[in-house]
């Protein structure tokens, strides 16, 4: 077992993570046990004795068996009914975890996995790796699926088939991210539903799952581009493939960075681990994979991209130094189709995150138990508490993160 030469070391894989270490930043990596390239030892050497599923390419007959077909026909898919392979691969996890000291994994394709896996290689980390630590892992799967159906639904119900304690600790939330699509990129949904979703699903996955909401993922169009409005599916003369005939270019326009913007307030505001994908702390531009895997940007940033990296920045500061954001119960705190307050508390800490996506400033009072003052994250502006109240206006088209 190596590193991938392209990527780097061993050696200096285990000086990035003892070096993230010392600045209190946890390691993980992504875990693909769904499938190996062709090339690899296990299908060269047991491509013929069960250590493959062979129900042809996934894509070629609607992705489905959903476990046992092939991500493409040069990626043979790993059979987890088999006890060999479960322990081969779950070997292999626990020598990464064990050799460059990770703290965890995100699975890739949770779905198309056995859970006799994920049953194995948790009580495997149990034994061999946690048992002695002073901090737990997080394995986080990624499944994707459709939107939120209200807590019974069928999307929500495959994402939390996969969470518990022998299982994954917990999933991207795929069914909550396409509510705050249609509410804060679109604006076409709304944000008294969207708020009502939030904490229905945190509800619903219970409060031992460590669930992760995004923004943004290898797998979907950039958000800023979406809220652009701009047609992602197909170029000008009908083609397809928009990504490389087509692509959306530097968004120039104010309105799409702003409605970025307060997607992020409400994702640093909401219950769960925030996924930042690389680049929409920038607005970067991109269509469906692989477009939206373009190098990163780090020169010649706009204004706009400029500013919304900052305010990105104080965001996730605000969050990281707010018990409330970090590990509060959530609520809504007021709501209408058009502005949405989501309230945190915890430990007589408490933090509120408001969009407004309307023509028209909305007067908000906000409880603050014990009194003194919460301060806007973004604009640094204190609001004094006046009997255990805050009055505040959410300006029209604005976010705050108010933090006490």
């Amino acid at each position: 077992l190596d590193t991938e030469p392209r990527f780097g070391t061993l050696e200096e894989l285990q000086t990035l993570v003892k070096t993230a270490h010392e600045r209190g930043i946890r390691v993980l990596v992504d875990l693909v046990v769904n499938h190996v390239y062709e090339t690899a030892f296990e299908y060269t050497e047991h491509g013929s004795d069960g250590w493959f599923n062979a129900d042809g390419v996934c894509k070629e007959q609607g992705w489905e068996p959903v476990e046992t077909c092939w991500f493409e026909s040069y990626m043979p898919d790993l059979n987890h009914r088999n006890d060999v392979v479960v322990e081969h691969m779950s070997d292999v996890a626990l020598y990464w975890l064990r050799t460059a000291d990770l703290d965890g994994f995100r699975i890739d394709a949770a779905k198309h996995i056995h859970p006799h896996f994920f049953y194995t290689l948790r009580e495997k980390v149990a034994q061999k790796i946690t048992a002695n630590a002073d901090q737990p892992l997080w394995m986080v799967g990624e499944t994707f699926t459709g939107g939120w159906g209200g807590g019974s639904g069928t999307e929500e119900a495959l994402i939390a088939s996969y969470l518990g304690p022998n299982l994954l600790d917990g999933q991207f939330d795929f069914p909550i991210y396409w509510p705050f699509l249609e509410a804060l990129a679109k604006e076409s949904l709304s944000l008294s539903w969207l708020g009502d979703a939030i904490v229905a699903s945190h509800a619903y996955y219970g409060p031992d799952s460590v669930m992760s909401s995004f923004l943004g993922n290898h797998d979907l169009p950039r958000f800023i581009s979406i809220a652009t409005g701009q047609n992602l599916d197909t170029c000008s003369d009908g083609s397809a493939p928009v990504g490389w005939e087509c692509p959306p270019g530097l968004v120039t326009e104010q309105e799409p960075y702003d409605r970025l913007l307060r997607a992020f307030t409400l994702l640093a505001a909401g219950p769960e681990v925030p996924l930042l994908y690389y680049g929409d702390e920038i607005g970067m531009p991109g269509a469906n994979d692989p477009d939206n895997r373009r190098m990163m940007v780090w020169e010649g940033l706009s204004e706009p991209q400029k500013t919304l990296r900052e305010h990105v920045r104080a965001l996730f500061s605000a969050r990281a130094k707010s018990v409330a954001l970090r590990r509060g119960d959530v609520s809504v705190a007021d709501a209408s189709d058009t502005h949405l307050v989501l309230r945190r508390s915890a430990s007589g800490d408490i933090a509120y995150g408001a969009v407004n996506v309307g023509n028209a400033p909305v007067a908000l009072s906000l409880a603050a138990p014990g009194g003194g003052s919460l301060t806007d994250a973004l604009t640094d502006e204190t609001f004094e508490a006046t009997d255990q109240v805050v009055n505040v206006t959410l300006e029209a088209k604005s976010a705050r993160l108010l933090v006490r």
